[in-house]
C-alpha cells in the first residue's frame, strides 16, 4: 500500500457509507415485507346478521371467512345457556349461508355465539 492521496480517502469513505445504506435499506424493506406477510388477522371470521336483529320469520344468516375453519354458532337464552345449536361444521371458504327459523323457539331475547379456532363472536337477537 502506497501512499494514499485525499481523493482515495474522500472516495473510500463515500463508498463505506453507500455500502451501509444500501444495507439498511434492504434491511427496512425486508421487515416491512415480512411484517406485511405476517399481516394475517386472526379475527377474519365475521357473522352477518339484519340491521335491527328483530326476527319473525325464516331467515338466512351468513359468515364470512377467507379460510375453511371449523364454525360452531349456538342460539343461547337470556343467561346465556345453549338453547340450540345451529352449526357445527366445517365453513368452506368466503360465504356460508345457515338458516334459521325463529317460529321455533318462544318469543323473547337471545344471543347469538358464534366460535371458531381465533373469533368468538355474540350478538343480541329478538325473536318477536
Amino acid at each position: 500500500m502506497g501512499k494514499l492521496t485525499t481523493a482515495d480517502v474522500i472516495l473510500s469513505i463515500l463508498l463505506i457509507t453507500g455500502a451501509i445504506l444500501t444495507l439498511v435499506t434492504a434491511y427496512v424493506l425486508f421487515i416491512k415485507k415480512y411484517k406485511r406477510a405476517k399481516m394475517v388477522s386472526m379475527n377474519n371470521v365475521r357473522l352477518v346478521t339484519s340491521q335491527d336483529n328483530v326476527f319473525r320469520t325464516k331467515t338466512k344468516f351468513l359468515i364470512e371467512n377467507p379460510e375453511s375453519v371449523s364454525v360452531k354458532v349456538e342460539l343461547q337464552d337470556e343467561k346465556e345457556n345453549t338453547v340450540a345449536v345451529l352449526v357445527d361444521e366445517m365453513a368452506g371458504t368466503e360465504e356460508f349461508p345457515f338458516d334459521f327459523d325463529p317460529a321455533l323457539y318462544e318469543k323473547g331475547k337471545y344471543y347469538l355465539y358464534l366460535s371458531s379456532e381465533n373469533v368468538k363472536i355474540q350478538r343480541i337477537i329478538t325473536i318477536a
